[in-house]
């Protein structure tokens, strides 16, 4: 009978979560086979051997189990699995992005809606991985999680024993097995795989020595949530949780989601692939011909550049207003774009060495400010053209041509730089810094 089916079989007979049989049979069954394929891989999971009426019974009546999983809890798994374990340089902020994290780690009473995520397995788990680890509980139909460490201060404050040391008894065998696997070419691989063998029953042995205590634990914390009546200590949201965009940041605060939303890397990014996409057309437009063929593309690419790149200046002085300024940046609300960075640089003029090493930058940006209000504000009135080199060059031209918007892509990266630096805050992570 293949692994799954077994666990599968047992999950639809008893109605419980498959990651919950799961992690009974290894703890209390120890399916483990072990393979010594590589150091961070050394063995694989066979319930083949496993009797399905006894695990199933074990699944029931076990009430807690320090697992190889971590749930995690108020967000939808798709959102889950995209923003935390797939493609992250899409996020905005990498700090809020942990802070969510942490945030969504289940401790307490686990929402309905929540995920299961299977840390790394196969390698030789130390103590202090133990005592870092997750136990969850269940307990009328409902599933809890607590951290194992959090749990243990408890335990050995009410009863008086110290189960650190029990786990740390573990420390000596830990570090005799990785001496082993370090030295492996050296030593018979019979001894590693029985020392490997001896070392996982000693982690279950003290797991499962444990999890009566932890599990006393859970209802001991229960009960004084209950007395304090802390209904929203375990931030569980009822409602389904939303889908959530790259974009987005969120928090959770007594059980409500609260959401905000930052564009700024966005536009630094779009700014950047329309410039891209200007100098390319330029350099294979050699001919009047092709240029003149490429000519709409052309300043298209250079004013979606220039208006994506003063966006994004807009969105991140103001999120960095919002964030340091709170009390009195809802006055720029109707300032102009040039206005409010005076107004920044002035709540900052501290630096002053900062500000005259920046100079350039700064007026490069008042340039480009400059040249897209000209551009929003004109009056209809025709000027006089340009000649250069005997050739006469429209006065579109000549805007779209100058120097500033040609590098908007370092202008802008220097120009956030001296933004963050201001304020003494790290680099956003969409920045490219060379």
């Amino acid at each position: 009978m293949k692994n799954s089916t077994i666990i599968d079989n047992v999950a639809n007979q008893t109605n419980l979560p498959k990651w919950w049989v799961e992690s009974i049979a290894i703890q209390y069954f120890n399916p483990r086979e072990i393979t010594l394929e590589k150091e961070d891989n050394l063995w694989k999971l066979d319930y083949s051997k496993l009797d399905e009426d006894e695990l199933a019974e074990a699944a029931i009546y076990k009430k807690s189990v320090i697992s190889n999983y971590k749930i995690f809890h108020n967000i939808k798994e798709k959102v889950f699995y995209k923003r935390y374990i797939g493609d992250k340089r899409n996020i905005e902020n990498r700090d809020l992005l942990l802070k969510e994290y942490d945030e969504i780690i289940a401790n307490g009473l686990v929402s309905k809606y929540y995920v299961a995520f299977k840390e790394k397995e196969g390698y030789i788990e130390s103590p202090e991985n133990i005592l870092n680890s997750y136990y969850q509980v269940l307990d009328n139909e409902n599933i809890y999680q607590w951290k194992v460490l959090d749990s243990i201060r408890y335990c050995e404050e009410t009863f008086n024993f110290n189960y650190v040391n029990e786990i740390f008894s573990l420390q000596e065998k830990h570090d005799y097995l990785v001496n082993l696997l370090i030295r492996s070419e050296e030593v018979d691989e019979k001894e590693i795989r029985d020392k490997t063998e001896e070392y996982l029953e000693w982690c279950n042995v003290v797991k499962r020595s444990l999890a009566k205590t932890l599990y006393d634990a859970h209802l001991a914390r229960l009960s004084r949530i209950d007395e304090n009546n802390e209904h929203n200590i375990n931030k569980v949201i009822k409602e389904e949780p939303p889908l959530i965009s790259s974009y987005e940041n969120f928090t959770l605060k007594d059980g409500i989601f609260k959401s905000n939303h930052n564009f700024s890397g966005f536009f630094y990014k779009k700014s950047l692939e329309h410039l891209k996409k200007a100098k390319y057309i330029e350099e294979v437009s050699k001919s009047d011909k092709e240029l003149l063929k490429n000519i709409d593309n052309l300043y298209n690419e250079k004013l979606l550049s220039l208006i994506m790149g003063l966006k994004c200046v807009e969105t991140y002085i103001n999120s960095i207003g919002n964030s340091y300024f709170k009390d009195i940046w809802d006055e720029t609300i109707n300032f102009t774009l040039k206005s409010k960075i005076r107004f920044y640089l002035k709540l900052t003029s501290r630096k002053v060495d900062l500000d005259e090493e920046y100079k350039d930058i700064t007026n490069s940006i008042y340039n480009l400010v400059n040249l897209y209000d000209e551009f929003i504000n004109s009056n209809m009135e025709f000027k006089e053209s340009y000649i250069e080199n005997n050739i006469i060059i429209t006065t579109l031209g000549v805007k779209l041509s100058d120097r500033d918007l040609n590098n908007i892509d370092i202008i802008l990266n220097e120009f956030i730089v001296y933004l963050s630096k201001k304020c003494n805050i790290k680099l956003p992570c969409w920045i490219k810094i060379k």
